[in-house]
């Protein structure tokens, strides 16, 4: 087994302004040759920490035969205990269960720190929001700017650390690809610490900015305090958000022309066939029976022809639609007014999208 240990400023690698947690943390990264540990080698453990405010620490454990996998285990349960956050990629899924079930053969357990940090599950909720179409690691790294150095995926060195084995564990080469591998998914994982501003942004308190009417949309901005890295954009069903940096605008368009009120208690009405209105029954009374008849649920409207905006959020307004079946409701332009109403549409908005619950 060989253990490499790196210091290295911790500036060079950190984004600037990135979501660094307060409390002791340690990233995670682990090289296989496959997904399970029945049927496949563990043979890199890799982990990096701030070993001082301006300083990491980058320790790799890598195993050149199945004798080393224990200590190596042992080693690294050890290591971890003085850490209270995980952070990893994916990790939930593979590195974690993957290391518990190498642990368990040899009778040991892995106590992990009390708070875990799945950056790939972070970044799940945005992924249809966020430029490019893959949500691995190396396309997230690529969204924020991050250059690699490695020339290889991790299933492609897997026939490079079997050559590197059967060639008697000499090839300085193919050892550098390995560890150089681990070691940029690891700086990798530091890179990626500005995604925790996605959710930080999305369940911050939203203060409402300004409005800003056009000819064909209504533009509300609000502030969030947590400033994103990248911008995000959410087309929903009849709006569209647009996040950058600290702010987040929703723009709901303008539909100009007619729309129904349909009333609750239609059966107090009457629908007049030939004038294609409803009257209520106090005053249906006076009307010749063969032109008129009792109101439904779909024709007890009243029509009313303005500007209109589509409603996201409660509203005590008076909503209309086009049509009974149609489930998006709208309010007048004319009677949106006030910071909490746009506050209220956001909130909407939010969980349409999926971003707020």
């Amino acid at each position: 087994m060989k253990i490499v240990i790196e210091k290295m400023d911790k500036y060079i690698y950190f984004p600037e302004k990135a979501r660094e947690p307060e409390e002791p943390f340690l990233f995670l990264d682990i090289e296989t040759t496959g997904f399970s540990p029945k049927s496949s080698r563990l043979y890199l453990i890799g982990v990096l920490c701030r070993e001082t405010e301006d300083t990491l620490l980058l320790k790799q454990w890598f195993i050149e035969n199945l004798k080393d996998e224990k200590k190596a285990l042992e080693d690294f349960a050890d290591f971890i205990t003085d850490f209270s956050c995980l952070l990893h990629f994916n990790g939930t899924h593979f590195d974690l269960p993957y290391l518990q079930q190498c642990m368990a053969s040899y009778g040991l357990s892995l106590k992990l720190p009390a708070k875990s940090l799945d950056l790939y599950r972070t970044v799940l909720p945005f992924r249809k929001y966020l430029p490019g179409k893959q949500l691995n690691q190396r396309a997230l790294e690529k969204m924020l700017g991050i250059t690699r150095e490695d020339l290889y995926t991790g299933k492609e060195l897997i026939p490079l650390y079997q050559d590197y084995i059967r060639g008697g564990c000499s090839d300085e080469r193919l050892l550098s690809l390995l560890l150089g591998h681990n070691r940029c998914d690891l700086l990798g994982l530091a890179g990626l610490l500005p995604l925790l501003a996605y959710p930080a942004f999305f369940s911050s308190s939203f203060s409402y900015l300004a409005r800003d009417l056009r000819e064909d949309v209504l533009l509300l901005y609000f502030h969030s305090p947590v400033r994103l890295p990248r911008d995000i954009r959410c087309k929903l069903s009849h709006a569209e958000l647009e996040a950058a940096d600290h702010t987040l605008c929703l723009q709901l368009p303008l539909f100009r022309g007619e729309l129904c009120y349909y009333l609750d208690n239609y059966k107090d009405y009457y629908y007049l066939t030939k004038e294609e209105i409803c009257i209520h029954k106090d005053l249906a009374c006076f009307v010749d029976k063969s032109v008129r008849k009792k109101a439904t649920r779909e024709n007890a409207c009243i029509r009313h022809t303005d500007c209109f905006i589509p409603l996201y959020g409660g509203s005590a307004l008076r909503q209309f639609r086009k049509e009974y079946a149609a489930k998006q409701s709208y309010i007048r332009l004319a009677d949106f007014k006030g910071s909490d109403m746009a506050l209220s549409a956001l909130e909407g908005a939010l969980r349409e999208a999926g971003i707020r619950r």
